[in-house]
């Protein structure tokens, strides 16, 4: 199937760089993941993600104005399990670096959890980049910390943030990445997510020439990036209310009816009431390497055998309900026990 989001293939500079710059790294060797990385060198981005972040990475013209701005200021990217998305978040954190420029902050739930994930990913790329490429690395890090890296041009910096909402009071972040959101049920990541609200008065980008959009100023380039697969009915209503607002589910059969992205139809992928948030939300495994063998092993793991919902909800990215009941069976047991000793099941005959 054509599609126009495929011609050209590369119509932002966050695709571009993606593709052509970012390496995707093995957590499990250090090394790059060279059956997923492009011809160009960079990150294999499959034909449904170039036209997602087609969409939402090229600027669109601002009314009135000869200015360019980013089409929505929230991109959620919800898949079933293994297909990728930490590697993404990584890519992009790297490409809005090489872009825009501007502080930047990796969200999670601990800070053991912030820097073993996306960051993690960008860690290893560097120390990579700095033993196979020096001139290259020099040209684009200034340091590169246990829990920082700097870039040098634009200047940028990534950083992890623990749930932890005072200690972000008055930052100016340009992007926001947040993982696995579905976890985000106290009070203080609530807080925190309202603390690291995009900002609509970052200063306004002039892209280099030679840039996809070079020598054309991007209007205050502020977003927040969520990757996540779905969580349990009543203990995420952080994410609950976005995939409800957005995605517009069915309560009866589950079935999303929100509003579709022209031109992505055929695609799970839909746009907030007020056009700022942009949701993919999908069911079904599209990568490659996400085979009938692939998902069968792991329908056969003995944890999905013995709870299917959690099968439902990694692997088909649906909400279930938790597994854990209200009072345990066996103080049922003994409370029914005890009763019976002292005739009151007799109470209600």
């Amino acid at each position: 199937m054509s599609h126009k989001y495929l011609r050209p293939r590369h119509r932002n500079d966050i695709v571009r760089v993606l593709e052509t710059e970012f390496v995707p790294m093995s957590p499990a060797t250090r090394l790059p993941e060279d059956n997923y990385r492009s011809k160009a060198g960079g990150l294999h981005l499959q034909p449904h993600q170039i036209r997602i972040f087609n969409h939402a990475f090229t600027p669109v013209r601002v009314p009135g104005s000869r200015q360019l701005k980013l089409p929505y200021d929230t991109l959620v990217i919800a898949c079933p399990k293994k297909s990728g998305k930490t590697q993404i978040l990584a890519g992009i954190h790297y490409a809005w670096a090489r872009v825009y420029g501007g502080e930047q902050y990796g969200m999670a739930n601990s800070r053991e959890q912030s820097r073993d994930r996306a960051f993690s990913r960008l860690s290893m790329f560097a120390d990579w980049l700095r033993r196979e490429d020096l001139k290259t690395y020099n040209g684009a890090f200034l340091s590169h910390e246990a829990e920082k890296l700097t870039f040098r041009t634009p200047y940028s910096s990534i950083q992890t943030v623990p749930v932890a909402p005072g200690s972000q009071a008055g930052g100016f972040q340009s992007l926001t990445g947040w993982d696995e959101l579905w976890s985000y049920e106290r009070e203080t990541a609530l807080r925190l997510f309202a603390e690291m609200q995009p900002i609509p008065t970052i200063p306004d980008v002039v892209l280099p020439e030679g840039f996809i959009h070079g020598g054309k100023t991007i209007a205050s380039p502020s977003m927040r990036i969520i990757t996540t697969y779905a969580g349990y009915y009543g203990e995420a209503p952080l994410l609950w209310t976005i995939y409800e607002n957005v995605c517009k589910p069915d309560p009866e059969t589950e079935e999303e009816h929100g509003t579709p992205v022209p031109g992505l139809e055929d695609l799970p992928i839909y746009i907030s009431d007020d056009k700022r948030t942009l949701c993919y939300w999908d069911h079904e495994c599209r990568m490659p390497w996400q085979t009938e063998e692939f998902i069968e092993q792991a329908r056969n793991d003995p944890i999905n055998r013995m709870r299917p919902e959690e099968f439902r909800r990694l692997w088909e990215n649906r909400w279930t309900s938790g597994s854990e009941s209200f009072i345990e069976m066996a103080l049922i047991d003994a409370g029914t026990a005890r009763g019976q000793e002292k005739g009151l099941y007799n109470a209600y005959p």
